[in-house]
């Protein structure tokens, strides 16, 4: 009702709000999302084109990060995700390679990539870590709500 209708518009106003001159404020809108849950499954597609795009690496790692809250749900955006295997900040790649063990078997297809990334970063013990245990949940676990 009148609480959905507010959490609408602020979701609008977040999306909004990642078009900011400001990083401070798009990382604010980012979490702020992330803070929405569900409720925020709307800003996925701006999500990932912040993702993709943003100049501030902080910012990208917090979307990456918020992407992976949404699991199997965020499965239209899994190319932003895999495209993040080679962003130059580490912390971008780990936090895309989790989101991605998020999404369990719907991130299949991510696979062979995240192989790439893990021999082009193989110096980065805790990138191929995760990417050992991400590989493990997307091909073993099951679908999660």
């Amino acid at each position: 009702s009148e609480a959905l209708f507010r959490v609408k518009v602020d979701v609008k106003s977040l999306i909004e709000l990642l078009k900011d001159a400001s990083a401070e404020k798009r990382l604010y809108a980012v979490r702020g999302l992330g803070v929405l849950g569900p409720l925020a499954k709307p800003a996925l597609p701006a999500l990932a084109k912040t993702l993709r795009h943003d100049k501030s690496a902080t910012v990208r790692r917090e979307a990456a990060k918020t992407i992976g809250t949404f699991g199997a749900e965020a499965k239209n955006v899994m190319a932003a995700l895999v495209g993040a295997l080679s962003d130059k900040d580490d912390r971008v790649r780990l936090h895309a390679v989790n989101a991605l063990a998020e999404m369990g078997p719907v991130a299949r297809p991510s696979i062979p990539y995240i192989a790439r990334a893990v021999k082009r970063y193989s110096r980065d013990e805790e990138f191929r870590q995760a990417a050992t245990r991400a590989a493990m949940l997307i091909q073993t676990r099951r679908r999660r709500r």
